[in-house]
């Protein structure tokens, strides 16, 4: 079959030449790939013929499109995926040839308009990896101030067969909202939620290039700098879907890919998990009933801030969240996981007031801390919804969690993420990170960095986080064990990092019991183990509150 390919492509490319046409290895832009640079990139063939792309998930699954594959589940004999592989005809030395087990579609893709165009392969024998020139690649949130890279085996030309050489070249994301189209495309075609807009790019090192037939499924790459060795992880943020045209010089060149952090839920899930662990940039991603009192705060559906449930009509927050937000427009979401697939236990509650800490600075944000009234009752099962009771705070390794953003500037996050940091011990004339005097006391708030010495991912909070809880485990000195408590709410830092701007302020809540109980009454217990809870907790508390 080899042989009839090299004769078929040999044959094109006289044909190409005879009439003009340049076949060299960079027509609309783009260069040959060289061994190892791409070594998570597969070749899903049918018949022993490329036809679509692909990424390594772990060592028996392989992401593509769901446009690829359709229809293709009843003749699954003809279909392989090919890793290790850079040259079409030629056998590489890395190459493995894997069979197809299993294709599964994602349930909501749309055939017509080619939405939630995302699958899963999986292939019949472990893929074996060297990590140099066979690997998986993590996925991540596409990050709008870098370029992305494509790459693939498609065609070089508009119309062309599919290359023989695996290309690769430079495109750069499009931040866009619900009112934008990308490209031209019609508006219904994009959901900025869920796809990604990418054109060709001319501030990457690397050549400019467009996307072409035969690349459907490929990944969308960019580099993550691992903040611990300052080195350039590469990480999958989409998976080519579409474009007009095979451009890179007009508009009908701008492509869609789908956007991979909102189908995490869904590969985890079908998937499993990663060959590691999924963290780019420290943290981890949580699990049900993991953090059963964190809250999601939407702005027309939107998560903007975090939260903590404080009883059954009461949620804490950030003063800086909600001052000046319209009711109207806000949403309290518990018991998620996920901000586009519903959960089981999610519960949307609406807001029925907003009361900001009397004394709250929006210049120096000191006293950040809001609470939130409902209209209606959080339903608690106490295992993926329940509240959580508040403490002082305790010189020990802690864990903030929230949607918020895993880089600086980018988005919020789809998938409810956590890590470790650690409250530092500080005396009233030093200084919170590379905070100014006048914006840390010591009183009222708490200063936290990342931590490495917790049995945790260490992780640094980001936009979309504030208002998220600071919680660590109160032992009970009779059984030892931990019951988790809130001791702050994360107010701000620098940027979201690990050095000293990576730092941040956090509302220490014990120094609002008073206002706390005040406006929204005391906090309930756990009905099937209040005196339990009383027993631990009284003797603390008294203390707090004396």
């Amino acid at each position: 079959m080899r042989s009839l390919k090299l004769i078929f492509v040999l044959l094109i490319a006289a044909l190409s030449t005879a009439s003009g046409i340049i076949l060299n290895n960079r027509i609309i832009n783009g260069d040959c790939a060289l061994q190892g640079q791409f070594p998570y990139v597969v070749s899903i063939t049918e018949n022993d013929r490329h036809f679509c792309g692909g990424f390594i998930y772990n060592s028996r699954w392989v992401v593509t499109a769901a446009s690829c594959v359709e229809g293709k589940l009843g003749i699954n004999a003809s279909l392989n995926v090919v890793v290790g592989q850079l040259n079409a005809v030629i056998l590489d030395e890395f190459e493995q040839k894997m069979a197809v087990d299993t294709i599964i579609l994602y349930p909501q893709y749309d055939s017509a308009i080619k939405l939630n165009d995302i699958a899963l392969i999986r292939v019949t024998a472990e893929i074996q990896f060297d990590y140099v020139n066979v690997d998986f690649i993590l996925y991540e949130e596409v990050n709008y101030r870098n370029y992305s890279l494509v790459m693939g085996w498609g065609a070089f030309f508009e119309g062309g067969v599919e290359s023989v050489n695996l290309r690769y070249g430079a495109v750069t994301s499009i931040l866009m909202d619900a009112s934008t189209k990308c490209g031209s495309f019609p508006i219904t075609e994009f959901n900025y939620t869920t796809t990604i807009c990418a054109g060709a790019t001319i501030t990457s090192p690397y050549p400019a290039a467009s996307p072409c037939q035969y690349d459907e499924g490929s990944p969308l790459v960019q580099d993550f700098v691992d903040p611990d060795t300052l080195k350039a992880i590469p990480v999958a943020v989409g998976i080519f879907s579409k474009n007009k045209m095979c451009t890179y010089t007009s508009i009908d060149g701008v492509g869609i890919y789908t956007r991979l952090s909102a189908y995490d839920s869904w590969l985890l899930y079908t998937a499993g998990l990663y060959t590691l662990n999924n963290r780019i940039i420290q943290g981890g991603l949580a699990t049900q009933g993991q953090f059963p009192y964190v809250a999601s705060v939407t702005e027309n559906g939107r998560h903007f801030c975090g939260g903590f449930i404080y009883s059954s009509r009461y949620v804490v927050t950030a003063a800086s969240c909600v001052e000046g937000k319209p009711i109207n427009v806000l949403n309290v979401v518990v018991g998620q996981l996920s901000t586009i697939t519903p959960d089981v236990n999610e519960q949307t509650m609406v807001v029925y007031t907003v009361t900001v800490h009397p004394e709250y600075d929006n210049t120096t944000k000191m006293n950040d801390i809001a609470l939130i009234r409902l209209t209606a009752e959080i339903q608690f099962d106490y295992v993926n919804v329940d509240f959580i009771l508040y403490q002082e705070a305790n010189i020990k390794n802690s864990l903030v969690m929230g949607w918020g953003a895993t880089f600086e500037g980018g988005y919020e996050s789809v998938n409810l993420r956590f890590g470790a940091v650690l409250p530092q011990a500080l005396n009233v004339s030093q200084k919170c990170g590379s905070f100014p005097d006048i914006e840390f006391n010591l009183t009222t708030t708490i200063c936290a960095g990342p931590t490495i010495t917790s049995p945790y991912p260490g992780g640094s909070p980001c936009q979309y986080d504030e208002g998220s809880p600071l919680v660590q485990d109160f032992e009970d000195p009779n059984t030892l064990q931990g019951i988790p408590v809130a001791v702050g709410i994360f107010s701000k830092n620098k940027m979201c990092t690990y050095g000293a701007d990576g730092v941040g302020i956090y509302t220490r809540l014990s120094t609002f019991d008073s206002w706390l109980r005040n406006t929204a009454g005391q906090q309930p217990v756990h009905p099937a183990s209040a005196k339990e809870y009383l027993r631990i907790l009284t003797p603390a508390v008294n203390k707090l509150r004396s």
